[in-house]
C-alpha cells in the first residue's frame, strides 16, 4: 500500500527540505502533490483540490516545516489505518478540548498526547482532537468528509477536521514516531476569525473529551482556555465590555485558578 502527500508549501526550499525528509524516512512507496500558492481560498480549499489528484489510498496532509527521524514511519500509519474504527491520524493532540475559543493546547498538560513520547508498546493513542501539522486520513474517509471551505484563512481546520471524524470514527495520535515541528505557528486577527467561526460551528458539542475524567481536571482545562480567550479578545477583537465579563467569569467560576490576575488589566482598560 502507498501514501499520497499533500502539502502547501511557503517556498521551493520548505518543499524540497520536506520531501528530502519524507523520502529518507517513510519506508513505503509515496507521491507528493504540492501547492506554492495557497493564498488563494485558503488552506481548506488547496487541501481539497490537491486530494482530487491522489492516486493512492492513505492520504496525509502536512506542513512542511516537519522533519522525521524514524524510520518506516509510513508503514505504521497504514497499519493503524487498518482499523475500521479510527478514521484521522495525527502526531499531536489533546483528549479534551474546552469550549472556550482557544488553541488545543490550553488545558491541562497530563492531557496532551504527542507522538515523540510515548514510550509503551501500543500503536495509538484516542484523542478528542489534533494538530494540522499532521493529519492522515484513509481516501476512502475523506472522499465522505473533506475539510471545510468556509474556512478561507489557515487556522481552524485541524480542529474542525478533528470535530467532523470523531463523530463517525476514533481520532488518534500514534505513538512512537520521532518528529520535530520546526515553528509552533503564529496567533493573529486571521486565527482569531477561524478560530470563532469553528467554535460556532461545534457550540453544541464542546466541551469534547474522550472519557469522563476528574472535574478538577477540566476545570483547571477551561480556565487555561478562557485566558486564552481573553488574551485574544484583548489582542484581536478589543472589546471592553467582553473583557470585563470574562474577568468576572474567571472570578466567580475560576477563582481557585485565578486569584485576581488580569484584574489590574481590566481596571487600566475600563479607566483608559
Amino acid at each position: 500500500m502507498a501514501i499520497s502527500i499533500i502539502v502547501c508549501s511557503r517556498s521551493k526550499e520548505n518543499l524540497h527540505f520536506i520531501i528530502n525528509s519524507i523520502s529518507q524516512t517513510i519506508g513505503v512507496e509515496f507521491e507528493i502533490l504540492y501547492s506554492l500558492n495557497a493564498s488563494e481560498g485558503g488552506l481548506s480549499k488547496a487541501y481539497n483540490t490537491l486530494a482530487l489528484h491522489a492516486n493512492f489510498p492513505i492520504l496525509i496532509f502536512l506542513h512542511d516545516d516537519l522533519v522525521f527521524h524514524d524510520n518506516n514511519w509510513g508503514i505504521r500509519i497504514i497499519e493503524i489505518l487498518k482499523n475500521e474504527k479510527i478514521g484521522l491520524i495525527g502526531l499531536m493532540g489533546t483528549v479534551y478540548k474546552s469550549k472556550f475559543k482557544s488553541i488545543w493546547t490550553s488545558c491541562e498538560k497530563t492531557l496532551f498526547r504527542n507522538s515523540n513520547f510515548s514510550s509503551n508498546d501500543i500503536s495509538y493513542q484516542k484523542v478528542a482532537v489534533l494538530d494540522g501539522c499532521f493529519m492522515a486520513v484513509s481516501k476512502l474517509c475523506f472522499t465522505k468528509y473533506k475539510f471545510d471551505e468556509r474556512l478561507c484563512g489557515f487556522h481552524g481546520y485541524d480542529l474542525d477536521y478533528s470535530l467532523v471524524i470523531s463523530g463517525k470514527f476514533d481520532v488518534v495520535v500514534a505513538t512512537n514516531i520521532k518528529f520535530d515541528h520546526l515553528s509552533p505557528g503564529r496567533k493573529n486577527k486571521e486565527w482569531y476569525k477561524d478560530i470563532t467561526y469553528v467554535h460556532n460551528k461545534w457550540d453544541s458539542v464542546l466541551p469534547l473529551s474522550i472519557s469522563k475524567m476528574p472535574k478538577y481536571i477540566t476545570h483547571v482545562s477551561d480556565y487555561y482556555a478562557l485566558c486564552d480567550y481573553f488574551n485574544s479578545i484583548l489582542n484581536f477583537n478589543f472589546s471592553k465590555i467582553h473583557l470585563f465579563k470574562l474577568v468576572l467569569k474567571m472570578l466567580f467560576c475560576y477563582f481557585r485558578f485565578n486569584r485576581f490576575k488580569y484584574t489590574r488589566t481590566i481596571f487600566r482598560i475600563i479607566i483608559s
